[in-house]
């Protein structure tokens, strides 16, 4: 069931506000639109962080769909 996709997002994210604070943080498929988006990470720096599906903690309910 594992399945391993790659993300890039901001250094200064990845080191303070994963489970550290209630701050968002965002995840871009690319370099390109990273480096769009987040003007702030040539100052930052930029991380390619690994995900993996570890659980499905809730399944889709389609019960309430017309």
């Amino acid at each position: 069931m594992k399945k391993t996709k790659y993300a890039y997002m901001c250094k200064v994210d990845y080191d303070y506000h994963i489970g550290e604070d209630y701050n968002p943080v965002k995840m871009y498929c690319d370099l390109d639109s990273i480096k769009h988006h987040r003007k702030c990470v040539s100052q930052c720096g930029i991380v390619k962080i690994k995900i993996e599906l570890e659980e499905i903690v809730q399944k889709r309910d389609y019960s309430n769909l017309e």
